[in-house]
């Protein structure tokens, strides 16, 4: 099976996942010693000075891998650094900044060409704003890229895994798969465990797509350190995502 070598996560809102699921493909690569990359093309929330500016999720992927940011490739990595934790239209309104998707293709370019394999995560869902007329399924389209979707798996998430599917398909782009993330502790009620269970169900048989992989909740995980050693013991769960 021939499979693509880059990929672009994105999820069905915020706070679903998608950095712990980029570390991961970023560490499932690695450790076959593929030349693997993480990009962030916009991050708001970023913390430091105009001129020493720390984007989040940067350091969190980079830190859990224990590799540092490539430093030739440290501003495309992540082009738009934006300090007001905000969707990015508002937090770009902010700094007087316009989000251009052709300075962003630029980006994923000059890294296409050094790396095997590029790992792209997007901000929030495909509709968070870049601005007043320009949406993140836009830069999808104009990357062209498999996406990933990252989705909870309680209720709820029939209608916005769904809707996220639809959007993506009808765009043109290709859904190369689900990985579901349990954000909250496991729930001992058995009622609720069957409606996780047929939600993971509905949403291969509706949104005809594969659930590439289903992970745990762990606590701690949001400390990229502690993120380390699990990552070593997760990673052979998207064994078949790529080609390694």
């Amino acid at each position: 099976m021939n499979y693509p070598r880059h990929y672009f996560v994105t999820g069905t809102d915020t706070g679903v996942g998608k950095t712990l699921v980029s570390s991961l493909l970023l560490h499932h690569l690695r450790r076959t010693n593929r030349s693997a990359i993480y990009m962030k093309p916009v991050q708001t929330g970023c913390l430091g000075s105009a001129t020493d500016v720390l984007a989040p999720d940067v350091e969190y992927v980079y830190t859990a891998n224990a590799c540092p940011v490539p430093e030739p490739f440290h501003r495309a990595i992540c082009p738009y650094r934006l300090m007001l934790p905000a969707s990015p239209h508002l937090a770009a309104e902010e700094e007087g900044v316009s989000i251009s998707v052709d300075r962003i293709t630029t980006a994923f370019e000059s890294l296409r060409d050094h790396f095997e394999y590029c790992i792209l995560e997007g901000a929030g869902g495909i509709l968070v704003p870049l601005s007043r007329d320009l949406f993140m399924l836009d830069l999808m389209k104009a990357l062209a890229l498999p996406v990933i979707v990252v989705c909870r798996p309680a209720l709820g998430t029939l209608n916005h895994t769904l809707m996220t599917l639809n959007l993506i398909r009808a765009a043109g782009l290709v859904v190369h798969g689900l990985v579901v993330v349990h954000t909250v502790p496991a729930s001992d009620d058995p009622t609720e465990q069957a409606i996780i269970a047929d939600n993971l169900q509905t949403l291969e048989q509706l949104g005809q797509t594969a659930i590439i992989a289903c992970l745990p909740y762990i606590s701690g995980l949001q400390d990229p350190m502690q993120a380390r050693a699990w990552l070593n013991d997760a990673a052979p769960v998207l064994n078949g995502v790529t080609d390694v």
